[in-house]
């Protein structure tokens, strides 16, 4: 049961951490190449 639990943890982390990068990837793309 603990195994699983952390599997679950592991996945949850690398999406948030997936996400929470792109976000901020594309808030600094939006800020070194601003739309005309």
């Amino acid at each position: 049961m603990k195994f699983l639990e952390e599997e679950v943890y592991a996945v949850l982390g690398s999406t948030v951490q997936r996400f929470w990068w792109s976000k901020v990837g594309g808030v600094l793309g939006y800020l070194m190449n601003p739309p005309a």
